[in-house]
């Protein structure tokens, strides 16, 4: 899923509060959100007035859109170890608590914690393993079952994977991944 898309989603389909975790640093996360943006408007032509001509929907500032966003909480984890140190210590802030009932729907509500980007933390680093996942997705789970929360795993398309700030494995220096195979 692009960030734009994430973005969308959880706009127009959240139960208060939502809590997205994005594992990218802020700068990284921005930067492919405003890549996707280009993507869905390649010429970026203008308009005789000197206006863009077809604005994203995101770009438009509406009353929901405003009113939604003050039921989101949005933190950012550049390393496993600061996702789960948020995971473990995670706690609704009182301000997200206040909006529920502001914006309360009938019906049961299930807030959601998304988090978006866990498997590409992972791949470049000693974590990226089914122990290393698990141990992750323990916490996760726990967090959201502990809140009472939906727990949401999302991940970047391929042509836009997020940037982390751990050291990146050169495919070159890394042994096959087949030992048999001929060289």
């Amino acid at each position: 899923m692009k960030p734009i898309d994430l973005i969308e989603h959880i706009l127009l389909h959240h139960q208060a509060p939502t809590v997205i975790i994005v594992c990218s640093s802020r700068e990284a996360f921005l930067e492919s959100v405003q890549s996707s943006l280009e993507l869905d408007n390649p010429n970026g032509e203008s308009t005789e007035t000197g206006e863009t001509g077809s604005l994203h929907p995101l770009l438009i500032p509406s009353i929901h859109q405003l009113a939604t966003s003050r039921t989101v909480d949005m933190a950012f984890a550049p390393t496993l170890p600061h996702l789960r140190a948020y995971l473990a210590t995670y706690a609704p802030g009182k301000a997200s608590m206040s909006t529920l009932a502001a914006v309360a729907r009938p019906g049961p509500q299930i807030s959601m914690l998304a988090v978006y980007g866990l498997l590409e933390l992972h791949r470049a680093t000693t974590e990226h393993s089914v122990q290393g996942l698990s141990r992750t997705l323990a916490i996760a789970a726990e967090t959201a079952n502990q809140r009472g929360m939906r727990l949401t795993l999302i991940e970047p398309t391929e042509d836009l994977v997020l940037p982390t700030t751990e050291a990146m494995v050169d495919p070159e220096t890394v042994a096959p991944s087949e030992p048999w195979a001929e060289q």
